[in-house]
């Protein structure tokens, strides 16, 4: 376990600037995919399709964070917030005449390349969740929502963006086949996170018992680029 286009012209030729409107579109069951918190889905979108998904909150969990990760071209996230599903709206984007896209009317988007994640607080009258991921190309990605709690499964050679408070974890697990070591790296984009490793603990933290051993399964550098634990193929073999 781990803790941490459109343009047009007159006989001219001049451009004028374009704006193609699209019409508010409501969530049903049949064009939006439930989530279930920490449990990953994979899905794919095509070159300018959203492909949408739903959650609706309970009371006494508002602190989300929901991760995109590509596994071939760049996907965006994008979500909006309301009372109920049914009175959400999707996520729609605007096309505009230099071909690019924006979308006004979400609440929050992340679209930069590579992994996508957002994390919140929904407010206690707004929670449901309606998800949209964009093909910005044809992309095939992993969607996971969590909690600070959530234990989210790993894949080797699949980063994953997250974040956390000050003092506060993120939990990751994967599972190590037989006699294959493994490197685990942390790379910080703000802040200063610290590493725990443990094939004991669920939810390791620095009193884990790996964190005592030689060489140790921890790593805590004050400023370090980043964090990076080794284990051998003696040790990892299981569930980390």
């Amino acid at each position: 376990k781990f803790g941490v286009l459109m343009a047009t012209g007159n006989s001219m030729r001049s451009l004028s600037s374009l704006v193609l409107l699209v019409p508010t579109c409501l969530a049903t069951e049949s064009n939006a995919v439930s989530l279930i918190v920490g449990q990953e889905v994979t899905g794919s979108a095509l070159l300018g399709q959203m492909v949408y998904y739903s959650y609706l909150a309970p009371a006494d969990q508002l602190e989300l964070t929901i991760t995109v990760t590509p596994t071939v071209g760049n996907p965006n996230l994008y979500i909006n917030t309301g009372a109920a599903l049914a009175s959400t709206e999707l996520p729609v984007l605007t096309l505009l005449a230099d071909g690019s896209s924006s979308c006004a009317a979400c609440e929050r988007t992340a679209v930069s390349p590579g992994d996508d994640a957002l994390s919140f607080t929904l407010a206690s009258y707004r929670r449901a969740l309606q998800i949209g991921v964009f093909g910005e190309t044809a992309s095939e990605y992993k969607l996971v929502l969590s909690t600070a709690d959530t234990i989210v499964p790993l894949t080797a050679g699949e980063s994953k963006r997250f974040s956390s408070r000050a003092g506060g974890y993120r939990y990751f697990s994967a599972t190590v086949p037989q006699g294959q070591a493994i490197d685990i790296t942390v790379t910080p984009l703000t802040g200063d996170p610290d590493l725990f490793v443990s094939a004991s603990a669920e939810r390791p933290d620095s009193t884990s018992p790996e964190c005592s051993s030689t060489p140790s399964w921890c790593s805590s550098v004050p400023g370090s680029r980043y964090e990076h634990v080794q284990v051998s193929a003696a040790m990892a073999s299981g569930s980390v």
